[in-house]
This record gives structure tokens, sequence and C-alpha cells, in this order.
């Protein structure tokens, strides 16, 4: 009976961890939905970022390119636009010179009529005869004299003809084109207007970048010679440009030589000397910027004791400014800890958090 009951208690918290399990399995499946999904939307927001940014550079170029074609449109347009001026004056030169002459003619013709008047009124009052009706019945003209009248007149009617149809609607054509020419200015010039922006803004933006740059390296760099000298006594660290002569593009190097050694490349170092370059370089910034949290995950892994101890000298320099958390299974780093949480497992499969305030 005691088997029995025994078993049957063995059974019971077998069957709790089976349903302990599947709470934590569904858990976990939730989780990694959560994770896809949060990754899916920010896939899709990095895709939509990277697809803006490709039609502002589509719209960039297709600006320039349309600006380059209205240009070239304009060009066009101003060639015909002074050849129809040019036409214009032409016509209206001719058009001048067809009213001078007629003017001409119509002045001509009515001095010859008043002097045929008069002509007529003095031959009537001295001599008594009508000149008009004389005139009916003088002979006809000899034919040489015709002919010679009617070349000159078939000259003159060919010189009007040449001068062929007088375009009516040249002032309003030259309206309309004079109207497009201004309005493809006003279009060129905001294009200019707005592509000479473009311009002063890029280059207002790298220039405030290059300054921040110089200024945050330089900054950086003083603090990581302190740092670094910190962690490494008598060491001397350095941060180098590869680039000087172009700040958006360079990269930067790491001049390093501890103590006791020659100077040399990061790449030659131990994976501890490595690790405190990097802590070295890390602390460097956070002394230039601090941040009221700090989160370390196993950054004290590939440390000796002796390297651990000149880490920890840093870290309690930092906490006196920052909240720092570290998650580290090293025992000489967890005694300069405020507080420790610790994971157990008292029971299979059901862990639980246990704190303790050193302090």
């Amino acid at each position: 009976m005691e088997k029995r009951d025994a078993d049957l208690r063995t059974v019971a918290r077998l069957q709790y961890d089976i349903t302990a399990h599947d709470d934590e399995t569904a858990r976990k499946k939730e989780e990694i939905a959560a994770s896809e999904s949060r990754q899916a939307e920010l896939a899709e927001a990095i895709g939509k970022e990277n697809e803006a940014l490709g039609l502002l550079y589509t719209e960039l170029a297709s600006g320039e390119t349309s600006l380059s074609e209205m240009k070239e449109r304009r060009a066009v347009e101003d060639e015909g636009l002074r050849a129809v001026e040019s036409e214009i004056r032409e016509l209206r030169k001719s058009l001048d010179d067809l009213h001078r002459q007629a003017g001409e003619v119509e002045i001509k013709l009515r001095e010859t009529g008043l002097k045929m008047e008069n002509l007529q009124k003095s031959v009537l009052e001295k001599h008594g005869t009508d000149l008009a009706a004389m005139m009916d019945d003088l002979p006809p003209l000899e034919e040489e004299k015709i002919a010679e009248l009617s070349a000159t007149l078939e000259k003159d009617r060919k010189t009007i003809e040449n001068f062929g149809e007088v375009n009516l609607l040249a002032l309003n054509e030259y309206e309309e084109l004079d109207q497009r020419n201004q309005f493809l200015t006003t279009q060129l010039a905001d294009l200019n207007e707005s592509l000479g922006s473009l311009q002063r803004t890029i280059t207002r933006i790298n220039r405030i970048s290059r300054e921040r740059f110089a200024k945050t390296f330089a900054e950086v760099n003083e603090c990581f010679k302190k740092t670094f000298s910190y962690i490494f006594p008598g060491g001397r660290g350095n941060l180098l440009l590869t680039d000087e002569n172009d700040l958006l593009e360079t990269g930067v190097d790491i001049d390093i030589q501890i103590p006791g050694k020659k100077a040399q490349s990061v790449s030659l170092l131990s994976g501890g000397e490595k690790s405190l370059a990097a802590i070295a370089l890390i602390f460097a910034i956070l002394l230039y910027r601090p941040s009221p949290f700090l989160i370390l995950d196993e950054v004290d892994a590939a440390l000796d004791d002796a390297n651990t101890n000149l880490f920890n000298r840093l870290i309690r320099d930092v906490a006196a400014n920052s909240q720092v958390i570290m998650i580290t299974h090293n025992k000489s780093t967890m005694e300069v800890a405020d507080t420790l949480f610790g994971v157990t497992m008292q029971k299979q499969g059901i862990s639980s958090m246990v704190s303790v305030n050193l302090n």
C-alpha cells in the first residue's frame, strides 16, 4: 500500500512536471512568435526606410534630369523665339514701308487731284475750255508707252507679291511664347534655388559632422589615454585616424603599448589584453558621455585574476556615476557588487531568483 501511494505521488509529481514543461513550452513558443513578429516588423520598417531613401535619390536624379531637359527645351524655345522676333521685326519693317509708300501715294494722288482741279478751273476761267472734256477727246497712248507702263505695273505687282502673306496672329503667338518663356524661366529658377538649397544643406551637414566628429574623437582619445593608463599602469594607448583628410570616411586604429612589451597591433595581444583594450575604449566613451545605466554581459570572461582586479577598479569608479548591472561568474567581480541576484533550481524544472544585499 505504501509503495502504491509512493508511486501515485511520483506520478502526480511527474504530471505536475509535465504540465510545468508544457506551460514553459507554450510560453517559449509565444515568445518566439512575438520575436518573429517583431523581426518581421523591423524588416518591414527597414524595407520602407530603404525604399524611402531610394525614392529620395530617385527624386533627386529625376529633378536633375528634369532640370537638364527644361534647360534644353528652354534653349530650343529661346532660339525659336528669337527667330519669331526676327521675323516679326522684318514684317513690321515691311509693313511700315508699305504704309509709308501707301501714304506717299495717297498724298501724291490728293496733290494730283487738287492740281487737276485747280488746272481745270484755271483753264476754264482763262480760256473758257472744259479740260475734262478735252482729255476725253485725246488720242490713245502708243503701244510702246502702254507696254512700258504695263511692265512697270507688273514689276510693282511682283514686288508686292514677294512680300508674301502677312501673319496677323504673329503678335498673339509672340505673347504666348513670351508667357511660356516666363513660366519656364520661373520653373528653372525654382529648380536652381531648390538644388542650391539642397547642396548648401549637404555642405552644412558635412561641415557640422566633420566638426563634431573631430571634437568627439579628440575628447574620446583623451579619455581613452586616461582609461588605458588606469587599467594598464605605465602603459600607453592612443586612437589614430586612418585618413585625417577625410573625416567622413576615415577609420579608427588603436595604438597600444603594454608595460613591459613593445608597441604592437591589437591583433597580436592575448585574449585578456584584447578584452581590457576593448573595455578601455568602451569606458572612455562612457567617461566622455556618461550613461545612467550600464549593462555588462560576461565582460570579464577572458580576464585572469590580475586583469580582473584592474577591471574591478574601473567598475568601482564608474559605479559612482552610473548604475552598473553585470552578468558574471567571476567571484572577484561579485565582490565589488552591492547586490547579487542568483538563479537557482530548488525543484526540477522550476527556476527561482535569490537576491543578496551585501551592504
